[in-house]
């Protein structure tokens, strides 16, 4: 299998073309009719490449200058920010669908930033898609039986993650933001077929939650 690495010097995430995999699940729930769809933490711009909206403009925030100046072949704006420290965007519209693409573990104050996207650049009637890294999965939890929890360069256990996620808390980040989940899904690249016969094994397998919302 074929992974697109536009640049491995840019971050150890990139394009999972595999069926189940957390960004192909989360380009599945972006409504074909949204006009303006805000990628917080768009890293190289490859959600709004593979997504093929045709009649969608998308718009990408990211800390780092190098992968916006990809992401901008792909998307009609990009802004660089530090979301840990401002939230001012440059636009003057508000979005029909806001994708947080496992990046809110990576944020001092992930709820009160959600919360703040939620209310200053969400439509009313839009949505939010959002996905967090699965902390319960079972490779962490037999590294722990171990005694083992031991960070890596990416993935659930990433050195840079700031907060983890089981699907409990999860669903209460999201409440608290005041969010209602409409549809709830999973990344998992290698068990992903597995899991849509035994769904009731999510928690367990999955490596990532992913969520679609809409406001309260």
């Amino acid at each position: 299998m074929n992974f697109e690495i536009s640049d491995p010097s840019l971050s150890p995430y990139q394009f999972d073309p595999r069926k189940y995999s957390t960004q192909n699940t989360i380009i599945s729930l972006i409504p074909n009719g949204s006009k303006y769809i805000l990628d917080v933490g768009c890293n190289s711009g490859y959600i709004g490449k593979y997504a093929n909206l045709k009649h969608s403009e998308f718009f990408g925030v990211d800390f780092n200058a190098k992968a916006l100046k990809m992401a901008a072949d792909f998307y009609t704006d990009t802004f660089q920010v530090n979301l840990n420290f401002s939230l001012e965007l440059p636009w003057n519209h508000k979005f029909d669908c806001i994708i947080f693409g496992d990046i809110l573990e990576h944020l001092l104050e992930p709820a009160r930033i959600l919360q703040e996207f939620i209310n200053t650049q969400l439509e009313k009637d839009g949505i939010v898609i959002l996905s967090l890294p699965n902390v319960a999965n079972y490779a962490v939890r037999m590294r722990l039986l171990l005694g083992n929890f031991d960070y890596t360069e990416s993935g659930i256990l990433d050195k840079t993650h700031l907060h983890f996620y089981t699907f409990k808390t999860a669903k209460l980040l999201i409440e608290k933001a005041g969010l209602v989940i409409e549809e709830h899904k999973f990344g998992a690249s290698i068990l992903g077929h597995f899991l849509k016969f035994f769904p009731f094994l999510t928690n367990l397998l999955a490596t990532s939650h992913i969520f679609l919302c809409k406001k309260i």
